[in-house]
């Protein structure tokens, strides 16, 4: 999560946004109370929990333990433990109360959210399994990124989706990664070093930029793992902002800079379909470079 002082910075904004009476529309993560990441909003990632072929998506909550995120009858659950002996984390999928397929991932084959120095690991709160209870299971972990700048920073959710095997005990394959996509992300950049920039920003003090993305399964029917939908949203605010220029430098803000920007290159819908011989989920059209939002 963000630090106490950035937290403090996001929220001061808002106030200031609301005494201007700025108008945002924006809609918040459905996800948000299990991840924690309040401050965050825009396009939730969430599911589709009817069913695609045979295949369901079915949400988890965290146990009242706290060790655990459970579907809503316990049937489900899964546990992530840091490995003591590797370094790695355990994915542990609890089916009945009574614990079954497991695997022991080290860093190096979770997300390239490692280098850029990933602080937390949870529990994705969503399980993708079949109607037939021998079928594999999709599981998933979400690394945050957190980066502390002067007057702002950067948060970033990416997701690794796990296969694990058929049946009780170990997984046995090589990689059980199968997807890797980021899912969110918030970036605030300091745009006030005086009162002169108060006045020209209109009391908008910080440049931001969003990104989140929704999954969903698809609604066609395949053979073997579903097809999964992957929609994104990334937007700018103030609408003049970029990345690519030094904002102290632009014209003073208007009424009508003060919304959301729509970015259309990191806003898109992919398809996600499995592909037998790599092991992994492919998109239909290659993904954008979004680095901008995502990356310190």
């Amino acid at each position: 999560m963000f630090s106490d002082g950035f937290a403090k910075i996001v929220r001061s904004q808002l106030i200031t946004r609301r005494e201007a009476e700025v108008q945002r529309n924006t809609t918040c993560l459905n996800v948000i109370a299990v991840l924690g990441t309040l401050l965050m909003c825009g396009c939730g990632w969430g599911a589709n929990s009817s069913d695609t072929a045979s295949y369901r998506m079915i949400p988890l909550v965290p146990d009242p333990d706290g060790e655990k995120h459970c579907s809503q009858d316990q049937k489900w659950c899964v546990q992530l433990a840091q490995d003591a002996d590797t370094g790695g984390v355990m994915v542990s999928v609890i089916r009945d109360g009574k614990p079954g397929r497991e695997r022991t991932l080290a860093y190096d084959i979770l997300t390239d959210a490692d280098s850029f120095g990933a602080t937390d690991r949870e529990v994705w709160p969503f399980l993708i399994t079949d109607s037939d209870r021998s079928a594999d299971v999709l599981v998933g972990v979400i690394s945050t990124v957190n980066v502390g700048y002067s007057g702002g920073g950067t948060e970033a959710h990416f997701l690794d989706v796990i296969r694990l095997d058929a049946g009780d005990g170990p997984s046995l394959s090589t990689n059980p990664v199968v997807l890797s996509v980021p899912i969110g992300a918030v970036k605030m950049i300091r745009a006030c070093f005086s009162e002169a920039d108060i006045q020209k920003r209109r009391d908008v003090c910080h440049d931001e930029y969003r990104f989140a993305a929704d999954i969903r399964l698809s609604h066609h029917g395949v053979v073997g793992l579903p097809e999964i939908e992957y929609a994104s949203r990334a937007t700018a605010f103030p609408a003049t902002a970029s990345l690519d220029q030094d904002s102290t430098q632009l014209p003073s803000l208007r009424d009508e800079d003060l919304v959301e920007r729509v970015d259309e290159r990191c806003s898109f819908d992919r398809i996600f379909r499995f592909d037998v011989a790599n092991g992994r989920y492919e998109p239909d059209v290659r993904l954008p470079d979004c680095d901008d939002y995502l990356m310190p």
